[in-house]
């Protein structure tokens, strides 16, 4: 087949209809096709399984875009122009070569599903949590080790895929159960180790014993939380 016919054919029918819709997924792509900059219409655009490894300048007019699908392409990191389409609700940038993610994804603040899997990715970025409309995070097949707990400030986020990754925080077995098992992992950790510096062991030993002797007993357990809170002062309540 071939492909330069086949893609400015699919390109003239997007331009001549005004489909919503363009789909140039496996068509051997290496570099972008200019044309497709023009349909400023669209609002779905499928580039998945090509060669691609960069956007022309002109991409930043297809502001119109709901869902950009760049996955299975030679990306080393997400071109800067994307971070221009503010009214994004979907990227899947899957399959690449990433290594890192800008924090400059902070200005895509509608998106709801972001798909990183199959990449190098070790760390997200911090900005990540002004993406308050987030609902779904795929980051399968990375370098995660760790899995930042400001993951818990997307409020919106109900499903977090985090397989095959080298986890130790928090263990694998508790992030592959899902996003609310994870919430509440971190909100147990920070009540495990959340005490205060200035504190000496033989003050963590004191006031433990506390509990230890009689008249601790009979106290209330509000009484005891109000003790045991001038050693350990939780910053976050437990969700869920």
């Amino acid at each position: 087949m071939n492909w330069s016919t086949e893609v400015e054919q699919r390109i003239t029918d997007c331009r001549r209809t005004q489909s919503d819709s363009l789909d140039l997924s496996d068509c051997e792509l290496f570099e972008f096709p200019v044309a497709v900059c023009e349909l400023q219409h669209l609002r779905i655009l499928n580039l998945s399984s090509n060669h691609l490894s960069w956007l022309p300048f002109a991409f930043s007019n297809l502001y119109n875009l709901l869902e950009l699908d760049l996955g299975g392409n030679r990306f080393s990191t997400i071109p800067e122009l994307v971070f221009d389409l503010h009214e994004l609700q979907l990227l899947n940038s899957s399959g690449n070569q990433l290594e890192e993610v800008s924090e400059r994804i902070s200005r895509l603040r509608k998106l709801k599903v972001l798909d990183f899997s199959f990449n190098y990715l070790s760390e997200l970025p911090e900005s990540i949590t002004q993406l308050h409309n987030l609902e779904e995070l795929i980051i399968d097949n990375n370098q995660f080790t760790t899995l930042p707990d400001t993951i818990i400030r997307l409020s919106n986020l109900y499903y977090l895929s985090v397989e095959d990754n080298p986890l130790r925080h928090p263990p694998l077995e508790i992030a592959t159960k899902g996003i609310d098992v994870i919430r509440k992992y971190y909100a147990e950790f920070e009540l495990e180790t959340d005490v205060p510096e200035e504190l000496s062991s033989e003050d963590l030993e004191a006031g433990l014993a506390e509990f230890d002797e009689p008249e601790c007993v009979n106290k209330s357990e509000t009484q005891k939380r109000h003790k045991l809170g001038k050693l350990v002062k939780p910053r976050h309540q437990a969700v869920g």
